[in-house]
């Protein structure tokens, strides 16, 4: 099992189209800690590792706490704030319809 962060927002699944808070999975930036972040906070970098301007777009995987079905998701950080939590329209769930 790899380590990632846990970042925290609302989004609207992609599968059953319900507004729900979800838990998203992110291998982004310093996953040492396995932090649990929300929209809004201050991303962490690994040491000497911080992306030009602190912009970066990086995978992120859920499950839908509505419908039980997964989805991909973008998590985009600027400024090293983590901004928002965006479907990826390109990349399918593992779990069937």
């Amino acid at each position: 099992m790899g380590l990632y962060n846990i970042v925290m927002g609302q989004m609207i699944c992609p599968r059953c189209h319900q507004l729900c808070q979800v838990e998203v999975e992110t291998r982004l930036g310093d996953v040492s800690q396995v932090q649990t972040l929300h929209v809004g906070d201050c991303y962490p970098w690994p040491q000497n590792r911080r992306p030009p301007r602190g912009n970066a777009n990086g995978e992120g995987y859920c499950e839908c706490p509505i419908c039980g079905k997964d989805f991909f998701v973008w998590v985009q950080v600027a400024s090293d704030e983590i901004v928002s939590l965006q479907v990826d329209p390109n990349r399918a769930g593992y779990i069937p319809d």
